[in-house]
């Protein structure tokens, strides 16, 4: 799987997206941020946290709030994978 694929569900402004219809201009669904965090973790592992993170570092540089909003929604779902008991 591509970066490409696993991140097919964000527009380039971040917002989620189905059928061409936007769904929340401010924050991934729940349900749209675990899909994105399982198929980073597929395909990364530990190192989906920090690819994550790394998306939203980016979208902080460019001024990009709506992708930065929605990569903490993926971060957040990606942490909960990697460490459901709540550890880092």
């Amino acid at each position: 799987m591509s970066i490409d694929e696993a991140t097919a569900g964000l527009r380039q402004d971040g917002a989620a997206h189905l059928g061409g219809r936007s769904r929340c201009q401010h924050m991934l669904q729940t349900s749209e941020a675990a899909r994105l965090a399982r198929r980073l973790t597929v395909k990364y592992g530990e190192a989906a946290l920090g690819f994550a993170r790394e998306r939203a570092d980016r979208a902080i540089e460019i001024g990009d709030d709506i992708a930065f909003e929605a990569w903490q929604s993926v971060i957040e779902a990606t942490r909960h994978l990697l460490h459901p008991s709540g550890g880092v």
